[in-house]
């Protein structure tokens, strides 16, 4: 669902780059339930106060709902007490999805717009859920192609309803609670029906009401996604603490949609690491892959009982799609080494502008979670090259910057004996760790380089573990599901 589309879609979001647009597949539309004797209670504009009360209300009749979150609607997602609700909804087993980030009719919004609306909530539900939704409900349910071509982009299907509660249309409880005597007695097979958090008498008078109504008639509560008979997040990882994401999600969305005319903010840096932390480690990185000698150097580690650490390219020598690499990176994985972001291309990252390092960083971390199910917590820019702007957007993107304290020099014409050399110098030197550069696409440095270095630094009573281990760090930001393949896994 990514692959070609992503491209479109990194285009189009950072206007810098020139191209012309592309056809784009179009979400599915979902108005109806598919499941038989299901009724899907969705709540919209929130996280709101009476969350509390619609969730208690549901999980005591044994049933479920979904909540559609905005962004900053009813105040700001971050706020400690909407962190709570948002949490406190997901951890009792709701549905939580995505009703953009401001609540605007996002018809009258452009390309770019329209992502920025659904990039910044998304971003909250990563942190705080550790979730990806795979279901947004446009604001006043209003859509267009642009708005459809741009969710299927994201991933996302589009969610609307076949029963109005009436709620934000200034109704009363009591019309509220008429119309839901209207549908029963209509018995539909299913119902999925619209309702907003924020109406005090909706929480506390309607759905008590519309829970003992719709169970009488035999129906079962359950989320959007089970009525649908389809999964409720595109991957399920492991959520943040607040002090790591909150005012620099905010920041991080600005910088990545500078169509959308917000000033610039300070953002805090990425930490840059040349070292290892742990004593008698070395993280032996390889650059550039994926290729094929990675087989080679990832047979010789795991022989050894040790582990390396992988930074991939999107598309510098091959495109990460291809099944041959994609196999490559699954391989590298599976076997326990570090998987980490090289960027899309290989560009000198210091010569582009924000929106155009977001995109080479963007592109390769996609990629990275589709294939892998991760998202990773390192970045090594192409030729070590990073200033001020690389460390403000890598932090905003929850990376650190990865450096190195030993340069093998294959990528410089030295010849093999020449690293081999250079491993024993440095191994002669002895000092307490070394992050050492290779890369993997040189096949001396597969065939005689490495495992000479293996043998060298293991005898000189070094530990050889991934570049997350040497420092004492987490190797991803999350770890969720890989994808399956289809048929826009492409360059």
């Amino acid at each position: 669902m990514f692959a070609s589309l992503f491209v479109t879609v990194a285009l189009a979001l950072f206007g810098c780059v020139s191209a012309a647009p592309q056809k784009r597949a179009l979400a599915q539309v979902y108005s109806k339930c598919t499941v038989a004797n299901t009724v899907a209670l969705t709540f919209d504009d929130g996280p709101y106060v009476w969350l509390y009360d619609i969730s208690k209300a549901l999980i005591a009749a044994g049933g479920k709902g979904t909540f559609f979150f905005n962004g900053n609607n009813y105040g700001c997602i971050y706020d400690d007490a909407n962190i709570k609700r948002v949490k406190y909804a997901y951890d009792k087993g709701h549905q939580v999805a995505s009703h953009t980030w401001g609540h605007k009719d996002l018809t009258t919004l452009t390309w770019d717009q329209i992502h920025d609306e659904m990039w910044r909530v998304e971003l909250a539900l990563q942190r705080i859920c550790g979730v990806q939704p795979a279901f947004m409900r446009p604001p006043f349910g209003n859509y267009n192609n642009l708005v459809r071509e741009a969710s299927s982009v994201r991933g996302q299907s589009l969610a609307i309803w076949d029963f109005d509660s009436g709620d934000s249309l200034g109704v009363s409880a009591q019309e509220s609670k008429n119309r839901y005597d209207t549908v029963v007695r209509q018995r539909p097979s299913n119902i999925l029906a619209l309702n907003h958090e924020t109406i005090v008498t909706t929480s506390q008078q309607v759905i008590p009401y519309a829970i003992q109504k719709l169970q009488a008639a035999g129906y079962r509560l359950v989320t959007l996604a089970e009525c649908l008979g389809q999964q409720p997040y595109q991957w399920v990882g492991t959520p943040q603490t607040k002090d790591m994401f909150a005012s620099l999600l905010v920041t991080a969305a600005l910088a990545l949609f500078g169509s959308v005319g917000a000033a610039p903010q300070k953002r805090a840096p990425a930490q840059v690491y040349r070292k290892c932390t742990v004593a008698n480690t070395v993280a032996l990185t390889f650059d550039d892959g994926p290729h094929a000698w990675l087989y080679d150097i990832s047979d010789a580690l795991s022989a050894a009982g040790a582990q390396g650490t992988f930074f991939f390219n999107g598309n510098n020598f091959g495109c990460i799609y291809d099944d041959v690499n994609v196999q490559r990176i699954k391989h590298a994985y599976d076997n326990g080494h570090q998987v980490a972001s090289h960027t899309w291309s290989h560009k000198d990252l210091t010569t582009l502008s924000s929106a155009q390092i977001h995109d080479e960083m963007e592109r390769v971390e996609l990629a990275l979670q589709r294939i892998c199910g991760v998202q990773p917590a390192f970045m090594r820019p192409p030729l070590g090259n990073y200033n001020n702007l690389v460390l403000e957007v890598s932090g905003a993107r929850g990376q650190d910057v990865a450096i190195w304290d030993f340069d093998s020099g294959d990528s410089l014409g030295a010849s093999a004996q020449e690293s081999i050399n250079r491993y024993d110098e440095v191994a002669s030197q002895h000092p307490s760790s070394i992050l050492a550069l290779n890369h993997e696409t040189i096949a001396s440095t597969s065939e005689q380089v490495v495992p000479y270095a293996i043998q060298r630094l293991q005898q000189a009573g070094y530990r050889l573990v991934t570049l997350a281990e040497c420092l004492g760090q987490q190797p991803y930001q999350w770890v969720g599901e890989p994808q399956t393949r289809d048929s826009n896994w492409t360059c």
